[in-house]
Parts: structure tokens; sequence; C-alpha cells
């Protein structure tokens, strides 16, 4: 899904969605874009991993962080990108308190992959009925309450207004709300972007 976000309109149909080439120059370690790109995997992955109704103060997230560390599982790195306050304030935000009760009640999914098969022409317009392409993703979090499902989809990367999150990330809650009402027959009552910056 995310290849599909930077190609949809920028490349001709037929070329590779995944063409080998090295890692752009600003990405090697130590670079700010480096590290903006690993503060964004390890909150997503402390995200993956924490006990959303077990935490009462930041204190208790710090902490969690360190534990995975020692285990092994994020890198020493990360302990350090990990904005524990802010992590904190989603916790006790609306959101984080309804992913806690579906957590408590099994009803909380997060990390889960998909692939989905999709008309052509819902990507490139131009061309003609009766091909399929194969979308594959990752969805965030997604958790069941009575009334349907609610998608949630974390960001981190810095952004100015509330309107530049819902453009630029439209068409991928869109493509996720397809996937998720596929894979659970149920209707996703919500969708939900929540930005850490």
């Amino acid at each position: 899904v995310s290849e599909l976000k930077k190609m949809a309109g920028e490349e001709m149909p037929g070329q590779v969605l995944y063409p080998e080439k090295k890692a752009p120059a600003e990405l090697s370690p130590g670079s700010p874009a480096y590290t903006a790109q690993q503060r964004g995997t390890a909150v997503h992955k402390i995200l993956e991993l924490l006990p959303l109704d077990h935490i009462d103060t930041e204190e208790d997230i710090k902490a969690f962080v360190h534990q995975c560390r020692v285990k092994g599982q994020i890198p020493e790195l990360w302990e350090d990108l990990i904005p524990t306050k802010r992590v904190f304030d989603f916790c006790r935000s609306s959101l984080g308190q309804r992913m806690a009760r579906a957590l408590k009640a099994g009803r909380l999914f997060r990390e889960r992959p998909f692939v989905m098969g999709i008309p052509v022409k819902e990507v490139y317009p131009e061309l003609e009925e009766g091909e399929h392409i194969l979308i594959q993703g990752v969805i965030d979090v997604f958790f069941e309450e009575e009334d349907g499902v609610v998608l949630v989809d974390y960001k981190t990367d810095r952004v100015q207004t509330e309107a530049e999150l819902k453009d630029r990330y439209q068409e991928q809650l869109r493509l996720y709300t397809k996937a998720l009402e596929q894979i659970t027959r149920k209707k996703v009552k919500e969708q939900i972007i929540y930005s850490f910056t």
C-alpha cells in the first residue's frame, strides 16, 4: 500500500513496483532522515507490544521500553528514540482508553498483515477493465466495539495540519478499510489517524 501511495499518478503502469536501488544517502545511519525513520518504526513496535491496560504513568512506559530492550525485542538505539511522554499521552487519550478496553475484551488486533486483490482501474483508471492487482499492507490497529470495527493508523511524520494528514493518507485508509471489511465481514464504523506530532 505504501508503495502505491508513492506511485499513484507518478509512474506509468507496467513499471516494477519494487525496483532494486540503494538506500539514499540521506537515510544513512546518523542522518536526521534515518533517525526520523527509526523513531517511527520504534513507536510502531512499542505500540504493538504495549500492555495498554496496565499503563498508569509515564514511568510505566519507560520501564516497559527498557524491558523490551533488555529482552532483545527492540534495538538499543530505540530506547532513547521513543517519545515516552507522547506515548503516555496516547495511552491516556480517549482512543487509548477505548483500545485498552478492547484489549481486555480480546477485541484488539495489532500489526495485522493483509493481501487483497483489487481491480487495476482503482489504481490506474486509464487501463481496461478485467485486470486485477494484489495489494499488501499492514494495518497498525483495529478493534471491535458493539456497533462495528474501528481502524487506527499511527503517524509519526511531521505535518502542520489535520487536513494535510487526511489528504496524504485518504487512499491508504480507503484500501485498509476495504481489506478490513473483507477480513472481518463487519462494517468499519470509524477510521482514525493518530498523529504523534
